[in-house]
C-alpha cells in the first residue's frame, strides 16, 4: 500500500511560501537530503538511438532550468526509454489502425492502442517528476548549479571585502 496523502513539498518550496513547517524539527525536514545540480552520466544500458537522442535533448533543457542532479540519471533514462517505446508503439498503431478484427471477425480495439495508452500514462508520470509539463513546472524547484553558486559567492565576498 502506498503512502497516504499528497506528496510532500520540498523544503525550498516551503521556504518560498513562508511555511511554518520549514523550521519544525518534528516535520522530519532536518533529514531531507541536499542535492546539487549536476549533469548525470548517460547509463550504459541505454542503447536505443532515439532514447539517447531524447536523453541529450532533455538533459540540456533540464540543466538550463537547474532541476537536474547527477543522482537523477536512472530515472531520466527510464523516461527516455519509455519515450522511445511510445514512439515505436504509436508508429505500429498508425500502421494497424485503432480497430482490428478478432479471430471471430468482430471489430475490437487494437492491442497497440492499449500499449500506446499505457506508455502515455507512464510517460506523463515520469515527465511530471522532472517538471516537463506546464502544470508540473510550477511545482518543481530549481537548484543553482555549483559553478553559478561559486561565482555568486566570489562576487559577494569581493563586494563585502
Amino acid at each position: 500500500m502506498g503512502k497516504r496523502g499528497p506528496k510532500p513539498k520540498p523544503t525550498a518550496m516551503l521556504k518560498l511560501s513562508g511555511s511554518k513547517w520549514v523550521n519544525e524539527t518534528r516535520s522530519g525536514r532536518d533529514k531531507e537530503p541536499a542535492v546539487e545540480a549536476a549533469m548525470p552520466k548517460c547509463p550504459t544500458w541505454l542503447k536505443d538511438k532515439r532514447a539517447r537522442a531524447h536523453w541529450r535533448k532533455t538533459v540540456k533543457s533540464l540543466m538550463e532550468i537547474g532541476v537536474l542532479a547527477a543522482i537523477d540519471g536512472d530515472a531520466l533514462a527510464r523516461l527516455c526509454m519509455t519515450y522511445s517505446r511510445y514512439i515505436d508503439a504509436q508508429a505500429e498503431l498508425d500502421v494497424s489502425g485503432e480497430v482490428c478484427l478478432n479471430n471471430k471477425g468482430v471489430p475490437t480495439r487494437s492491442p497497440w492502442s492499449r500499449v500506446v495508452e499505457s506508455l502515455a500514462a507512464q510517460l506523463l508520470k515520469l515527465e511530471t517528476e522532472f517538471g516537463l509539463t506546464p502544470s508540473s513546472r510550477t511545482r518543481v524547484h530549481a537548484t543553482e548549479p555549483k559553478k553559478l553558486r561559486d561565482e555568486a559567492r566570489a562576487v559577494k565576498e569581493s563586494y563585502f571585502a
